[in-house]
């Protein structure tokens, strides 16, 4: 009988076991999907905050000051910048070596060469937040992944978890013979139907 009892004890135990290791386990897989979705946080900051200057600079929300904003980032630039020094240093350089440094043409020179450089490097400052805002978005579909495949994995675990509860318990009650415990004195649900309801005497005619 003690080899019965703690087949079942085993059984039990084993099935609440198994399920407090599967919640640890969900919890765990939860968490690293949520920690993956956070490490694309800054890519998605980022997208969004190129997406409003892309549009800003193409004039699609209807508002001019935020559209002279985004001509003014544009112009402050660091590679634009870059440009615009590289080639007024080219024209100074050439004006001094011919003595006009502080003349006209050198004014000129600079005007014409500063306007050419912003007509050919807006094409790639839009193109740039074209591409940071895509990035953006695969950012923000990604971590949906990560958050959505985080809980439907930790929702299988807790399932499995439970099946083997389930199972455990199942395996316990078998294993013991209830029968023989109590002297296979358990009526069966037949003769419990036919304790309660005896059978009636016969009507006599008087």
């Amino acid at each position: 009988m003690g080899n019965i009892i703690g087949k079942a004890v085993g059984g039990v135990v084993g099935g609440v076991l198994a399920k407090r290791s599967a919640k640890r386990q969900a919890r765990r897989v939860e968490a690293a999907g949520r920690e993956a979705a956070a490490q694309l946080q800054p890519f998605q900051q980022t997208g969004a905050q190129a997406n409003a200057l892309l549009a800003n600079a193409l004039g699609l929300g209807g508002d001019p000051t935020a559209a002279q904003r985004a001509l003014q980032q544009f112009q402050a630039s660091t590679g634009f910048q870059n440009q615009l020094q590289i080639a007024g240093q080219a024209i100074t350089g050439n004006q001094a070596a011919r003595g006009l440094l502080g003349s006209g043409s050198t004014a000129r020179a600079l005007q014409q060469s500063a306007q050419g450089l912003a007509q050919q490097s807006f094409g790639d400052f839009l193109n740039q937040l074209g591409f940071l805002s895509q990035q953006g978005a695969g950012a923000a579909g990604q971590a949906g992944k990560f958050l959505t495949g985080g809980a439907q994995e930790g929702a299988g675990i807790r399932a499995g978890g439970s099946a083997g509860l389930q199972s455990g318990l199942g395996q316990a009650f078998q294993s013991v013979p209830f029968g023989n415990i109590f002297g296979n004195r358990i009526p069966s649900f037949s003769q419990l139907r036919v304790t309660a309801s005896p059978r009636r005497a016969p009507l006599t005619g008087g």
